[in-house]
């Protein structure tokens, strides 16, 4: 999944549209009161990434913290005298309190929450091979030619054979071929860590730190 400031707006404005829609035209008992709760926080979060992108860690469970605030802020009548006059404020932070305004703010951040895990995040390399401190995916780091981090596991069998998988045949590169194990470093992983996972998930076979040793390393720009 594509992920850059110029997407992140066009998703707001398109969540925003259908928000406007909601609020003008549903009267409905579902999607008026719980489905535009739910999609107003993913508007808020759509927004944030457009101005933040990467700068706030935890920026979906900040926007839940401030969604569930204003309701309490509503629940205690804070603003009932600013916003009985002003029709914008009053859409923007509400009118009544409602737990399940508060039930539906978690649902959307949890709908974030599923969205970033299918994003898989790689940290972005220098010339030298250290980590620049910036990620981004690994479709826009491949898209880009941005360095990055992969392993590969030559494992050994007890007989002296190296194991061998095939890949997918429905890879970008190199499918349907024999390979060896590897795959690339998530952001924030060492290559240990990247080296243990990708067997795990490939060949499910549970592997220690001290069984792995280093043969090479290479800095290699394509």
């Amino acid at each position: 999944m594509k992920i850059s400031r110029k997407g992140y707006f066009i998703a707001f404005i398109t969540i925003l549209i259908i928000e406007v829609i909601i609020a003008l035209y549903v009267h409905d008992n579902f999607i008026r009161p719980y489905v535009g709760d739910i999609l107003a926080i993913i508007c808020i979060y759509f927004l944030a990434k457009t101005v933040f992108l990467e700068k706030i860690k935890n920026l979906s469970l900040y926007i839940l913290l401030f969604s569930i605030m204003v309701e309490f802020i509503q629940y205690f009548q804070i603003f009932n005298n600013l916003t009985n006059d002003n029709y914008v404020l009053k859409i923007i932070l509400g009118a009544t309190f409602d737990v399940k305004d508060i039930i539906c703010y978690m649902s959307g951040y949890l709908i974030i929450k599923g969205m970033n895990l299918t994003m898989e995040y790689l940290d972005i390399l220098d010339e030298n091979g250290n980590k620049t401190g910036e990620k981004d995916t690994r479709e826009n780091i491949h898209k880009l030619g941005l360095l990055h981090s992969e392993v590969a596991a030559f494992i050994y069998t007890d007989t002296g054979k190296v194991v061998l998988q095939k890949r997918k045949s429905n890879k970008s590169t190199y499918a349907g071929v024999w390979s060896v194990t590897g795959g690339h470093v998530l952001a924030g992983e060492n290559n240990e860590d990247a080296i243990i996972r990708e067997i795990k998930e490939e060949l499910n076979l549970e592997i220690k730190n001290e069984q792995i040793t280093l043969l090479r390393h290479i800095n290699q720009k394509k």
